[in-house]
C-alpha cells in the first residue's frame, strides 16, 4: 500500500481507537455471539472449523454465521460441497469474493446482515476446541465496548510466530474465567491489538473499520485495524481474554503471498484431497496447549462417514 492509503487508514484507526477508549457502555444487549469467517482455498481446514464450532458452542448462541471466502481453479466445487452440507445444519451466509466487486464489498455485505453489539473473527485454519458454556458466553458481553480474544491462556507461553517463549504480561482476573492485561507493547502475541484470529470486537467498531479503511484482503484487513497500536501501548489500552484458551490456529500450510507466516508447508492440493476423502483435522486433547499457533504434534487427521 502507499503512502497516502497508509496515512488514510491510519487516520481511521486512530478514531476507532479514540471511540474505544471514551465508549464505556457494558449493559448487555444480546446473548450469543455473530461470527465471520475468512477462508481462502480452505474447504479441508474451513469444514474442520465449522465442526469444532457446532460441536463446541452453546446450541443456538450463534447468531449469524457468515462466510467471506474465496476460491481459484478446483477449489469451487469443494465449496459449494460445504454449502450443501450445511445447509440442514445451520444457517450459514455466504459471501463469495467473486460475486462482489472485491473483498471489501463481500464484507460490507456480511456486516450489513448483522444486528448483535460483539463479533468475532475467525479464519479457516483455526479450531475451536474446548466448550464454551452459556453463561460464560454471556459474562463475555458484559465486555461488549472492548476488545476480547479467545486464543489466549494463563498459561500462555510460546509464540509459535516468532518462534521463541514469551513472558506473560501482568495479568488481572475481573472474574475466575476472564483475565486482562494493559498493552505496552513489551510482547508482540499479547499487545496485538486487533487479531482476526478469535478475537471479538464491538460491532460499532468492526463496522467503522470495515467500511472505512482501504484493503483488499484479510491480511491488509488485520494489519490496517493495527495501524494505531501505539496508541493502545501509549496509553495502556486494557484487553481481555478467556483465562483458558478455547481456539488455536492449526498452521499446516499457506495460501497467501503477502506475509511470509511460519506453517509446516503442506500444499494446499494435498489438503484438497484430504477434504475429498472425508478426512477431518482435530485436536489431540491429550496435549496441552501454550501458544495461540501450534503445529502437527498436536493434530490428529481421521476418516469421517461424511463432511
Amino acid at each position: 500500500m502507499n503512502f497516502l492509503v497508509k496515512a488514510f487508514n491510519l487516520i481511521i484507526s486512530t478514531i476507532g481507537f479514540i471511540k474505544l477508549s471514551f465508549k464505556k457502555d457494558n449493559e448487555v444487549q444480546s446473548e450469543g455471539v455473530s461470527i465471520i469467517i475468512f477462508s481462502y482455498d480452505r474447504p479441508f481446514q474451513l469444514n474442520s472449523l465449522l465442526r469444532s464450532l457446532f460441536e463446541n458452542f452453546p446450541k443456538n448462541k450463534i447468531n449469524n454465521l457468515s462466510i467471506v471466502y474465496k476460491f481459484s481453479d478446483k477449489f469451487d466445487k469443494s465449496y459449494d460441497e460445504l454449502k450443501m452440507a450445511y445447509k440442514e445444519k445451520a444457517n450459514i451466509n455466504w459471501y463469495s469474493e467473486g460475486e462482489y466487486q472485491s473483498f471489501k464489498d463481500a464484507l460490507i455485505s456480511a456486516i450489513k446482515n448483522i444486528t448483535d453489539p460483539q463479533v468475532m473473527f475467525m479464519v479457516d485454519d483455526q479450531l475451536f476446541y474446548r466448550k464454551l458454556s452459556a453463561s460464560f458466553l454471556q459474562e463475555v458481553s458484559f465486555y461488549k465496548d472492548a476488545i476480547f480474544t479467545f486464543r489466549f491462556s494463563k498459561k500462555t507461553k510460546y509464540s509459535y510466530t516468532l518462534n521463541k517463549d514469551v513472558c506473560l504480561p501482568e495479568l488481572s482476573f475481573p472474574s475466575k474465567r476472564i483475565m486482562s492485561w494493559q498493552l505496552n507493547g513489551k510482547q508482540f502475541e499479547f499487545n496485538y491489538v486487533f487479531s482476526v484470529d478469535a478475537t471479538i470486537f464491538p460491532y460499532w467498531l468492526a463496522n467503522l473499520f470495515i467500511n472505512k479503511l482501504i484493503y483488499n484482503g484479510p491480511n491488509y484487513f488485520e494489519s490496517s485495524m493495527n495501524y494505531s497500536s501505539w496508541l493502545y501501548k501509549r496509553f495502556n489500552y486494557i484487553a481481555y481474554s478467556s483465562v483458558d484458551q478455547y481456539a488455536v490456529n492449526i498452521v499446516l500450510g499457506k495460501v497467501q503471498s503477502i506475509n511470509d507466516n511460519k506453517s509446516l508447508g503442506i500444499d494446499k492440493y494435498t489438503l484438497l484431497n484430504y477434504f475429498h476423502s472425508k478426512k477431518i483435522l482435530e485436536i489431540n486433547k491429550k496435549n496441552e496447549i501454550f501458544s495461540p499457533h501450534i503445529d502437527s504434534n498436536y493434530n490428529i487427521i481421521y476418516d469421517i462417514d461424511k463432511i
